[in-house]
């Protein structure tokens, strides 16, 4: 059996937290995510997110069987619905088939650890 990941507000989540997803396609070795129109939809659908302040987009890497995503989401946000929605509206307009969960890590309250921040932008530029 499968062991369920803990996605619950933890203390740090409570006044807003910058956190690194890991987001699975269903079959993993396969290439899904990075053609040109699976892509696109990935791409499109994070960028209404961030215009419409469902999270803070800092960045969004998309490999061919998972993705990456650093977010900011404020405290009043569940983490585990913002997830849970973006994978079904992706899985409808890009036809990806997702793993049931995905991996979170809280970095640091938004408040502490704000993005004009030398460390936050070490991270960023690391990654891209």
């Amino acid at each position: 059996m499968r062991k369920r990941l803990d996605h619950t507000t933890h203390f740090v989540g409570r006044f807003g937290a910058i956190y690194f997803i890991t987001i699975c396609c269903q079959q993993r070795g396969l290439n899904q995510l990075c053609r040109d129109e699976t892509a696109a939809a990935l791409a499109n659908t994070a960028r209404i997110y961030h215009e419409r302040a469902r999270w803070n987009l800092n960045l969004l890497l998309h490999m061919p069987d998972h993705l990456h995503a650093l977010i900011g989401v404020d405290g009043q946000t569940s983490l585990a619905q913002l997830i849970r929605d973006y994978k079904r509206i992706t899985a409808k307009t890009a036809g990806v088939r997702w793993q049931r969960n995905f991996f979170d890590h809280a970095f640091v309250t938004m408040k502490v650890w704000p993005r004009s921040s030398p460390t936050f932008a070490r991270i960023r530029s690391a990654l891209d």
